[in-house]
């Protein structure tokens, strides 16, 4: 075999490579739509949770002011397998994990979330303002009907489909 056939296979063989690790990457890249919809709702514009922290480093709180309005927000960040006991969301390729426990002390549930792409925190869903620090701001939305206390003012369901259609 030439030399010139030789160096022409070796940099096809180069190109092919190089083409099949660009394109691995760019798949493991893709937004996930799962990792995307707990942005969606946990994240504001920067970045940055939402929820009201509270004097323990990692936890936030929002106080819903019932048990099912509490269950139909654990639902929404957990997944529909929820059923109001413990339970934890494996979400599809390892993209991390959304754990919920029953809570007590004016604590409906306690919700872990380990996502790629989210920082690390824990949220007490509390009974009105009972959860921690005194959440002293009533909002309530106008599409579902939803009341919390707390200082941020988007519904805490804006971007599930089920209370919020597009």
């Amino acid at each position: 075999m030439s030399r010139k056939v030789s160096i022409l296979i070796y940099c096809t063989a180069l190109l092919l490579g190089f083409g099949c690790t660009l394109a691995s990457c760019s798949k493991d890249n893709e937004s996930d739509p799962e990792v995307a919809r707990l942005k969606a709702l946990l994240l504001d514009d920067q970045g940055q949770i939402v929820f009201d922290r509270t004097g323990t480093d990692g936890l936030y709180q929002i106080g819903i002011y019932s048990l099912e309005d509490a269950h139909s927000l654990a639902n929404i960040y957990a997944g529909e397998g929820f059923t109001g006991q413990a339970y934890t969301h494996t979400l599809e390729g390892n993209k991390g994990t959304v754990k919920v426990n029953t809570g007590d002390n004016g604590v409906y549930y306690n919700v872990s979330f380990d996502v790629v792409g989210i920082p690390s925190f824990s949220l007490d869903i509390a009974e009105g303002s009972q959860g921690g620090n005194a959440l002293s701001i009533l909002h309530e939305c106008k599409i579902c009907g939803l009341k919390w206390t707390g200082t941020f003012s988007r519904c805490p369901r804006l971007n599930d489909k089920n209370y919020h259609p597009n």
